[in-house]
């Protein structure tokens, strides 16, 4: 199972706003955190215009003076473990 997340950053002075979009078995999710501790998340179904939503939040959050600081994606696959489901450590020298 993959699992990609794809996150930006924006900050006005003291605060910041956090966009993320993760992938879900059934679509995207889209979550946005800030500013202060307000916490918002919408789900799309596979196909659908989730980059549209997100570039339209993130004009407005230009227009709002606010400054994209960071764009962050992550990928992570799962790896074949031994036969015996051990991982393997470094040797000590």
């Amino acid at each position: 199972m993959t699992m990609e997340r794809t996150a930006w950053l924006f900050t006005r002075e003291e605060d910041s706003v956090r966009v993320e979009i993760r992938s879900t078995g059934e679509g995207v999710q889209l979550v946005i955190e800030g500013p202060g501790a307000r916490i918002s998340r919408y789900e799309f179904p596979a196909g659908t215009a989730v980059e549209g939503f997100r570039r339209d939040y993130e004009d407005k959050l230009l227009s709002d003076g606010y400054r994209l600081q960071v764009v962050s994606e992550r990928r992570a696959e799962e790896k074949p473990r031994a036969p015996s489901g051990e991982r393997r450590r470094r040797r000590e020298k």
